[in-house]
């Protein structure tokens, strides 16, 4: 009759083979799971590439000038400036080969035989490193700067010119909105320079002017 539902035999039939298919393949696995011939494969081991600079652990460094008992060590807050800047201007590496990582996994646990023709082939080396201080960390900067140019101290004059001239390299992102997100932390950091125009130190107020110059250059 019409409005009423009618029996389908052949829903009846997709049901039952579904059910089938499923309770097969958990059967598998429960089996699988089982075998004793089966080798686990190993956590992914971090790849880490070996001409990478180390990491700079800015935490560290601002509790160095703020710690109780090591914030009048200056000379270990000019040298940590120095290391910073180095590190930074040396160049920091971008870029992360996802494929070495999978071979360097599955190599552990099975011959190349098997899973290289799975596997992507490797790609070029990484791209040559780029100099400069990462967008997301202009807030440490700016904190660390403030706080040396504040001591009016001789021996962070040449620290805080290394920052400055690390600071009129182009700035790096790792996002396509770390301008927009960090646009406060870069506000307080032109600040800052700034501020510097009037030290009384002329290498200081000359490397503060060029360092504002190439950011104004930058933004064309």
């Amino acid at each position: 009759m019409v409005g009423e539902d009618r029996f389908d035999p052949r829903l009846r039939l997709d049901l039952s083979s579904g059910k089938g298919s499923l309770r097969g393949l958990t059967d598998s696995i429960d089996h699988l799971n089982k075998s004793e011939n089966i080798r686990m494969l190993p956590p992914r081991p971090p790849y880490v590439d070996p001409d990478a600079p180390p990491g700079v652990d800015y935490e560290r460094a601002i509790g160095l000038v703020h710690g109780r008992h090591t914030q009048d060590m200056h000379d270990r807050h000019a040298a940590m400036l120095h290391k910073i800047c180095q590190q930074n201007a040396g160049g920091v590496h971008t870029h992360i080969d996802s494929t070495h990582t999978a071979h360097q996994l599955y190599s552990h646990c099975t011959p190349p035989s098997y899973y290289a023709p799975y596997m992507p082939p490797l790609l070029p080396p990484p791209l040559p490193p780029l100099p400069g201080f990462f967008v997301h960390d202009l807030g440490s900067i700016e904190t660390l700067l403030t706080c040396a140019a504040r001591h009016r101290e001789p021996i962070y004059n040449a620290a805080i010119c290394d920052v400055l001239r690390t600071l009129s390299l182009p700035l790096n992102k790792q996002r396509s909105y770390d301008e927009m997100h960090y646009e406060d932390d870069f506000a307080a950091l032109v600040r800052a320079v700034s501020s510097l125009l009037r030290s009384d130190v002329p290498a200081v107020s000359l490397a503060a002017a060029e360092m504002l110059l190439a950011l104004v250059a930058a933004a064309g």
